[in-house]
Parts: structure tokens; C-alpha cells; sequence
């Protein structure tokens, strides 16, 4: 159900840092990640969950807001992946809880640029983390062992770009009477 995009990165860190990476297969019968499969997966030495808000797979959303409990109960951080979610509803990470929430721009019609939210305990502090290009993130990954080995594009987005996403914010979100715009009455 996850993303690769959810997955390496973490896979990467974990290896840097020798922890141990627990896999949360998501349930047959509904389709999403159910709360009492996270359960017994949790204990006081979890750090960090990383979920999928939604999956392309799948087509199914995740109680995100119900997993999160969970995991801040057990006292770890919560990642949350939002890139399938962000083009169908409204990602509140107020309502959610979650330590972070990930999407990408080009989703929604912006530029295809990452976007991170942290909460504002985290605004303070800074994080840099490698991607995973070019190492296999799972024993069974076959398509980014074709990669070239520790390959790290890390690369500041062009001017444009980040004019396209600051012009973005409340596109499409209100009424408009422009031709041509996408607006709330057209369902966004």
C-alpha cells in the first residue's frame, strides 16, 4: 500500500542509524490499515509511524486520525504521506494530530514540488534526510537496484517552480467568475 516514496527514506534512515523497521501489512477485507493491526505492532520503544493517508492500489482512504491516537499513545512521532489524499479531500492536520504531513504540489495543479508540513514544534528545528536513490529499500524491491548506487539528488527548485506553488495556495478554492480557472463549483 505504501508509496516508495514512504518507504526508502525511512529504510535508508533506519539502516544508517541500525533500527529496526516493522512492516504493517494492510488488511484484505477493507483495504486500508486498521487500527487493531497497528496495536500489537506498537510499544514504547516506537519511535515514528509512517503511513499513507490514502493509496493509489488500493483506491481506499486510512483513519488516520484514529492511527495517529494509537501511535502518540505509544509515544512515537507520526509521518503522515498525503500525495494520493491531497487531490480528493482536505487534508486537516489539526484535526489528523499528526507530526507531519507530506503531499506534492503538481497534485492539486501547483508545480511538482514536495511540500512538508511539521508541526510548530517542530519549526525551530531542522532535519535533512538522504533519499534512498539507488538502494533497495525492501529485500524484494527490484526496480531501484537499477538505479546508480548512492545517488542523492538533492537539487534547489527552479525559480519558476517555486512561483508556480506560491501562487497555488487558494486556487481553485473559492468561487471565482474568471473562465478558464477551476473553482469550488467545479467541485475542488
Amino acid at each position: 500500500m505504501d508509496h516508495e516514496g514512504n518507504v526508502s527514506p525511512w529504510v535508508r534512515m533506519a539502516e544508517d542509524r541500525g533500527v529496526t523497521v516493522r512492516w504493517l501489512p494492510f488488511n484484505r477485507d477493507t483495504w486500508r490499515i486498521e487500527p487493531e493491526n497497528l496495536r500489537p505492532l506498537l510499544s514504547s520503544k516506537t519511535r515514528l509511524l509512517a503511513l499513507n493517508y490514502a493509496s493509489n492500489l488500493t483506491g481506499s482512504i486510512n483513519p488516520v486520525a484514529e492511527l495517529t491516537k494509537l501511535a502518540k499513545e505509544a509515544g512515537a512521532l507520526v509521518y503522515v504521506d498525503a500525495v494520493q489524499f491531497v487531490p480528493h479531500g482536505l487534508a486537516e492536520v489539526a484535526k489528523l494530530d499528526c507530526d507531519f504531513l507530506a503531499c506534492s504540489s503538481y497534485k492539486f495543479f501547483g508545480p511538482h514540488l514536495g511540500v512538508l508540513w511539521g508541526g510548530s514544534h517542530f519549526s525551530r528545528s531542522s532535519m535533512l534526510m538522504r533519499c534512498a536513490a539507488g538502494r533497495k529499500s525492501r529485500p524484494d524491491d527490484t526496480n531501484s537496484a537499477r538505479r546508480r548506487p548512492n545517488c542523492s539528488p538533492a537539487w534547489p527548485p527552479q525559480p519558476t517552480t517555486s512561483s508556480g506553488w506560491a501562487s497555488r495556495p487558494g486556487y481553485g478554492t473559492t468561487p471565482r467568475k474568471n473562465k478558464g480557472r477551476l473553482s469550488s463549483s467545479h467541485g475542488l
